[in-house]
């Protein structure tokens, strides 16, 4: 059996025209908060980038100097020897077949032991490494 005798029954909402100042406010506010996020993500990434490029030039250094003391008996280098890539501050030393990234200046700390210093000039963080211990050690916010 059908029923005829039911109405549709239709809805009415409040119109709505524009956006209110709050919706608008609240917009804007999420929209800087977004835009500040993302800057300081890249900024982390940045030094991220630098640090590895440190590390992975004293790396390199570290493999040149034990080569060099497998053939010499000692270590290339003496206490504030620099080994960069900045020609605005030129190296001391210079190991053959060995350069270094952009912006990462290596130091020799000391001659005996042989300890060196590695860091990006557009990080705070320095590496440092003692070649009687073989121990390398990361210290932040050192510059």
């Amino acid at each position: 059996m059908i029923n005829t005798d039911q109405k549709n029954i239709t809805l009415q909402f409040k119109s709505q025209n524009g956006l209110t100042i709050t919706g608008l406010l609240f917009g804007i506010v999420s929209l800087i908060l977004i835009i500040l996020i993302v800057f300081w993500v890249l900024g982390i990434g940045k030094k991220g980038a630098y640090e590895i490029s440190a590390r992975h030039d004293l790396l390199k250094f570290i493999d040149a100097q034990e080569t060099y003391y497998s053939k010499h008996l000692h270590y290339y280098g003496n206490a504030n020897d620099i080994i960069n890539n900045d020609p605005k501050t030129p190296s001391t030393i210079n190991l053959a077949d060995f350069t270094l990234s952009d912006g990462v200046i290596i130091k020799i700390i000391s001659s005996n032991p042989f300890i060196v210093k590695c860091s990006h000039n557009r990080s705070n963080t320095i590496f440092k490494y003692n070649f009687q211990i073989g121990v390398l050690e990361k210290i932040q916010g050192a510059k």
